[in-house]
């Protein structure tokens, strides 16, 4: 029985594999040229398509004649802020593609799309991420260190999971320390246009500010203030529950703190893709005398070729009451590094 049920699982997952890898998307252009492969997404008014014959290319919209989507769902929003869900095909006018799911078969004009994202039916082909490793100069150390990164999201229909880590360490006379590290898991569901819910969960260590461990848990609310094509502008708040221990050892348990955060993002998509993302959080905690923190991060990155990307980065954090263990109120760093994406 039990060989029985493993020939079954494994010829499903073959099957499956084989119908994803013979399943195209097609890209017709008004000029006449016919593209078979893969729709990635749509970003600055650009369609980035994985050709099976060209590698990765970006197409104007206005140029595009008709999409038709075979390998994977799309989710996709138009420039009136409406979302959906489901698939695209050739059968509607010049310059306008069916959209049709479940609910719905409609046809949409082809440069009304804000933004596309193509959504894998697979449970495991739906993580995308990266990974950076790279040099760095922080302010715990007055040489270069080095950094590393992980970013790994999962994207559905119309919610995501998100869990960035990024570590600085040196090595000094043979013993290695870890200078500044943090994680961040972050799950955000699209409620509507208007609101997003957000639940989040983060860990930070840093020498220079005499933390040995913080940890936090909280939910929120969040929305775009402004939105476009290339760039978009979020804000959000949160109501987290606080745990941290110092170098000294000691121990502040279960304290309230208030973040707001506000996030800016540009993407630019030619030739080679081009992005920047500003990060900003602003917390407070009235509890230890309204003590106050800044963190920010500022990532730029640059392809390179298909998936390889150089990548440069800051961080700044700022509190306005640390540790007795630490040696300032403010740490800083520049990171650089190479990343490649999955």
């Amino acid at each position: 029985m039990r060989i029985l049920l493993c020939f079954c699982f494994f010829t499903g997952l073959f099957f499956s594999h084989l119908n994803t890898c013979l399943a195209q998307d097609v890209l017709y252009l008004f000029n006449g040229d016919i593209y078979n492969g893969k729709v990635i997404h749509v970003e600055a008014a650009r369609l980035r398509f994985d050709g099976k014959k060209t590698g990765i290319i970006n197409i104007k919209l206005k140029d595009i004649k008709s999409i038709k989507s075979d390998v994977n769902a799309i989710s996709m929003e138009l420039l009136n802020s409406e979302s959906y869900y489901g698939w695209l095909d050739t059968l509607a006018p010049p310059g306008y593609s069916r959209f049709y799911n479940l609910d719905d078969t409609f046809a949409i004009r082809i440069d009304s799309i804000s933004q596309l994202t193509s959504i894998r039916t697979s449970f495991f082909n739906r993580f995308r991420g990266s990974i950076t490793a790279g040099m760095s100069y922080t302010k715990a150390n007055n040489y270069l260190s080095g950094n590393g990164n992980v970013d790994l999201t999962y994207y559905a229909r119309n919610y995501f999971i998100s869990n960035k880590f990024s570590a600085n360490g040196s090595n000094n006379d043979g013993d290695y320390i870890t200078e500044r590290a943090s994680n961040n898991l972050t799950g955000l569901y699209e409620a509507n246009k208007h609101i997003n819910y957000i639940a989040m969960f983060t860990f930070y260590k840093s020498v220079e500010l005499g933390l040995d461990h913080r940890y936090t848990l909280g939910f929120g609310v969040g929305n775009y203030l402004y939105k476009s094509r290339i760039q978009n502008l979020q804000a959000y708040v949160l109501i987290n529950a606080l745990k941290e221990k110092d170098l000294e050892g000691t121990v502040s348990d279960f304290l309230m703190q208030y973040p707001v955060g506000l996030s800016y993002n540009l993407y630019l998509y030619n030739k080679h893709t081009l992005q920047l993302s500003i990060d900003n959080v602003f917390t407070t905690i009235p509890s230890q005398s309204w003590r106050m923190r800044f963190d920010q991060n500022i990532t730029f990155r640059y392809e390179l070729i298909k998936d390889l990307y150089l990548s440069l980065s800051g961080y700044l954090n700022y509190d306005s009451d640390p540790s007795s263990a630490a040696t300032s109120k403010t740490d800083y760093g520049i990171n650089t590094g190479v990343s490649i994406s999955f």
